[in-house]
């Protein structure tokens, strides 16, 4: 396929300024909130195309074919630009929320005497820095070409094996009546690590059904911090697509556009190796474990410490949650959590796509499976839902009850407590009613409103 240099330009934000362009841009020269973006190669002309059947270059002149194959390679650019600049704006907007997150936790926590833990969030985003300096200097996501299948002539191929080494990414769906293609990639990175004596390498692999845009994402390990941009190798696949001479020529090359720009969304993504972006930097999680220790060294006086800590790391941390990204996020992420095959989902759906002998991709676990969400008051995280209802209805006023209650647990001297009983009595003191009435009605209506964000995969 032709290949030409070509100058990517993004506009940046108003307060923001991108440093002269640079031929010899280093990790160390990119800023965590500007990136660098430098000339880099990406496709132009028409992209080749094959004949499924014959496996040797299509000359039928079919005007879907044709039509397609027009748009094929801008679409493809449009996306990649698409995907620097998400990925920009992301990265931008974590960083910017990131820290005032940590601040405003902190600020809170100290209120509870707990003592500040610091974050260099500088260092957030290392490897997606190192995929982004791979990708504005040479894309390496490479569909080398379009492999085109006529349906008309695939009628005869319902029943009996078609010899083509491109036809392991089609079959005819019997259940459902109709004809199927897929893609399968396979993603690897390899580098000497930054001790200079050893190499790292990992792989992820990929597929996804183009018609359903299920599949699946299946990882042999993440991205290190210290992985360079030269690390990442070539990614090639071909793109089939199916013709027909039953529907018009517009519908058919619409059609085709709009299910590549949704494939393209699932295929396309070099950040994603054990997690994809709907789950990277998620503010509920990635500080947690470190602030339940910076609570822990509190030393509060408790006969549950290990309860208490947990309810209240997830408390503070839900509180600071809702001022910078709003309650609906708790509710999404414990549930996303209860799906089994979150990691190894690609598209709306997962499937493993073994369609031919000998390919016997599993999992150690049952994929339908999604638990349910556990809001019992004795179990630690069900009691932070407890607390979380509760300051949805009454705001500052569990903040007080339970920082006052609270405080004096830090006291040489002091008697150690029931946490489980603490939090009982700052229920019962802003609600006005038996912290026992109380927990069940609070249970009843967080496991209503978890169930309004529960996954659903088939």
């Amino acid at each position: 396929m032709k290949k030409t240099l070509a100058l990517l330009v993004l506009a940046c934000f108003a307060s923001l300024s991108l440093p002269g362009a640079r031929k010899d841009v280093r990790e160390e020269d990119i800023d965590p909130g500007v990136i660098q973006l430098a000339p880099f190669v990406v496709y132009e002309g028409l992209i080749d195309v094959i004949d499924g059947f014959s496996e040797e270059p299509y000359h039928g002149g079919h005007a879907v074919v044709e039509g397609f194959r027009e748009t094929f390679n801008k679409l493809l650019l449009g996306y990649h630009r698409k995907l620097l600049q998400d990925e920009y704006t992301f990265m931008v907007d974590r960083l910017k929320v990131g820290q005032a997150f940590v601040d405003d936790l902190n600020a809170l926590a100290g209120t509870f005497g707990i003592k500040e833990f610091e974050v260099d969030l500088r260092k957030s985003f290392t490897r997606e820095r190192a995929v982004t300096m791979r990708l504005v200097k040479d894309p390496f996501f490479i569909i080398e070409a379009m492999v085109v299948w006529d349906l008309d002539q695939l009628e005869r191929y319902k029943d009996r094996p078609l010899y083509s080494r491109y036809a392991k990414d089609i079959r005819y769906n019997q259940e459902l009546g109709r004809w199927e293609r897929r893609i399968t990639t396979r993603w690897e990175v390899s580098y000497v690590k930054s001790n200079g004596r050893s190499v790292h390498f990992n792989a992820k692999n990929q597929g996804l059904n183009l018609d359903t845009n299920r599949g699946y994402h299946l990882t042999e390990g993440g991205l290190g911090p210290d992985v360079v941009p030269g690390g990442f190798r070539d990614v090639k696949l071909t793109y089939p697509i199916f013709i027909n001479s039953r529907e018009p020529v517009d519908v058919q090359v619409q059609r085709l556009q709009k299910t590549y720009i949704s494939n393209l969304k699932q295929i396309y993504d070099p950040y994603s190796w054990i997690a994809r972006r709907n789950a990277r930097f998620r503010l509920g999680t990635k500080f947690r474990n470190q602030f339940r220790e910076q609570i822990k060294e509190a030393r509060f006086k408790m006969t549950d410490a290990s309860w208490f800590e947990s309810v209240l790391a997830a408390f503070l941390t839900d509180v600071t949650t809702i001022k910078h990204e709003g309650v609906g996020e708790i509710y999404d992420l414990e549930m996303y959590q209860k799906v089994a095959c979150k990691n190894n989902l690609l598209g709306v759906g997962f499937d493993l796509l073994n369609w031919n002998e000998g390919e016997n991709r599993s999992v150690r676990y049952d994929p339908t499976v999604i638990n349910k969400a556990n809001v019992r008051f004795n179990n630690a995280n069900g009691a932070r839902f407890v607390l979380l209802d509760a300051y949805r209805r009454y705001g500052d006023k569990v903040v007080q009850a339970l920082r006052e209650k609270t405080l004096p647990q830090k006291e040489k001297g002091v008697n150690k407590v029931s946490g489980k009983a603490l939090v009982r009595s700052v229920l019962a003191e802003v609600s006005g009613i038996p912290a026992d009435r109380y927990i069940r009605m609070a249970e009843k209506a967080q496991l209503a409103e978890l169930q309004k964000f529960e996954y659903k995969l088939y």
